[in-house]
């Protein structure tokens, strides 16, 4: 049976999802859009440099309109917008509403959020920011005082597909992208850069009648080979990080890696201080390692 209807794995904050920032979900969802937007720049650009230069110039390589360029500008965009987040709640001292992401007053340990009228608990809602923003935490929120009157509801569905951890139909734990795609970004970040200036360069000063095709050709080969060692480089991690998880049994931390045989059910790692409950994150990497699948395994089947 294809993954994609498998039972969903549990929230990365499980069982405490429901205080999950609404501007963390909205910021994902606009990265989610990112690499769309970027290969149709990639592709515009593309067709600008080949038409203006009527094929006597050197224009961008496909690998880079479809996969380097959307790979590239996706981490940027996701980077930035991320910092943007985490640095205006370290400036209100995670005093930030849950649902709008106004500021909260400070001096007031309940009320209601000026801006969507969302009744709050000050300690809670700077927990949950506080995690958010990967800040070391206690394992449980504070008490909720009044339930009635600080009701906590579920997230929907359509919010579900942009918790953290994952993107689209893959899930790839927070210990996984530090550890494996800073290597293959690197290189990509390198190729998007070069082609894009030699594209750019060879456009305005016609390097090609200077320098000789022969250069092209052999620029397009050093291209080639790069991005398939950055290819095989990310395969080869993704390999040993699910063979990790499968002989662990996904009994790892999710924002580090550290593995937890021997420690309490919910507790803070010790590692990274971030608090785990044992459920969620073995569904998490379970999940992890079943969707984590080569294309062409994945390639027919109904999503």
């Amino acid at each position: 049976m294809p993954f994609f209807r498998e039972q969903p794995p549990l929230h990365t904050w499980h069982p405490h999802e429901a205080l999950y920032p609404a501007s963390m979900v909205k910021t994902a969802r606009i990265v989610a859009i990112v690499p769309y937007l970027a290969g149709l720049l990639g592709l515009v650009l593309f067709f600008i440099l080949l038409n203006s230069g009527s094929g006597k110039t050197h224009t961008l390589q496909p690998a880079t309109v479809f996969y380097v360029l959307p790979l590239f500008v996706t981490a940027v965009v996701g980077w930035l917008l991320y910092f943007r987040i985490h640095r205006r709640a370290r400036k209100h001292t995670y005093a930030l509403c849950l649902r709008c992401g106004r500021t909260l007053d400070k001096q007031r340990p309940q009320g209601q959020c000026s801006g969507c009228n969302t009744p709050y608990t000050l300690s809670r809602v700077q927990w949950a920011w506080q995690r958010a923003c990967e800040q070391p935490t206690t394992t449980c929120p504070p008490i909720n005082p009044d339930p009635e009157t600080f009701p906590e509801t579920n997230p929907s569905k359509r919010s579900a597909r942009f918790m953290p951890d994952r993107f689209g139909h893959v899930y790839l734990p927070r210990a996984f992208r530090r550890s494996t795609l800073g290597w293959g970004l690197s290189i990509i970040a390198v190729l998007a850069t070069l082609d894009i200036g030699l594209a750019v360069t060879s456009h305005a000063m016609d390097l090609q009648n200077n320098l000789g095709l022969d250069w092209f050709v052999t620029w397009s080969l050093v291209y080639l080979a790069l991005l398939v060692c950055s290819i095989i480089l990310m395969a080869f991690l993704l390999i040993r990080w699910k063979k990790r998880v499968r002989v662990l049994d996904g009994d790892l931390c999710l924002a580090c890696g550290q593995q937890l045989l021997g420690l309490p059910n919910v507790a803070q790692c010790p590692e990274c201080g971030q608090p785990y409950n044992r459920e969620a994150n073995k569904s998490i990497w379970k999940a992890f390692d079943r969707s984590t699948k080569p294309w062409f395994l994945r390639f027919g089947k109904n999503a």
